[in-house]
């Protein structure tokens, strides 16, 4: 673990700024930290690693990474100075909560498939449309709807509303051209 006795005697010093910001780099890392292991007690990186592998409270799974490494003191001392050493902080990896999470394959798209006129597409009111999500435009909907067949309701600037069925309940999206095919009928 990091020494705050030596982090602080070198943190008061003149410029009251730098220490300032010193202090919150100390605090930011106090709560970033999960737990740490010495390399002092390691001979090399191998041995390092094979404890990593053979405990499992310290197995490297997919949910921890190696997130930083870390000196006790700061870069001003030398290299040969004893009280120099690194640490490995192991912080647990976020879980993403975006809108187009897991969605490699759903928005996969074939290349040159169109060109500009998935852009130029009209449609009539009360239409049916098959929602198909273009992930090289913007203002696409959520995932979910992708592959939904949904009736056009009217126009709104120069995209569409789309009552689509959702669960139970009737949903109006708003979706411009290219992330829209029409059905035919059949």
């Amino acid at each position: 673990m990091l020494d705050m006795s030596l982090l602080s005697s070198k943190i008061t010093g003149s410029n009251s700024e730098q220490a300032s910001s010193s202090k919150s780099l100390i605090n930011r890392l106090k709560k970033l930290m999960k737990f740490s292991l010495n390399l002092s007690t390691f001979d090399s990186i191998s041995d390092f690693l094979s404890f990593v592998s053979s405990d499992r409270k310290y197995s490297i799974s997919s949910k921890l990474i190696f997130f930083f490494c870390i000196l006790n003191r700061f870069f001003s001392h030398p290299i040969n100075n004893p009280y120099y050493k690194f640490e490995f902080i192991f912080l647990m990896a976020k879980f993403s909560h975006g809108k187009i999470r897991k969605s490699r394959n759903k928005l996969k798209r074939d290349k040159r498939k169109e060109g500009i006129t998935k852009y130029l597409r009209t449609f009539e009111i009360g239409e049916k449309v098959l929602i198909k999500i273009d992930s090289s435009s913007q203002n696409y909907p959520h995932p979910r709807y992708h592959g939904l067949i949904g009736e056009i309701k009217e126009n709104r600037g120069r995209g569409y509303v789309v009552s689509v069925k959702s669960g139970n309940s009737q949903k109006q999206i708003i979706l411009t051209p290219e992330h829209l095919r029409k059905i035919e009928k059949g």
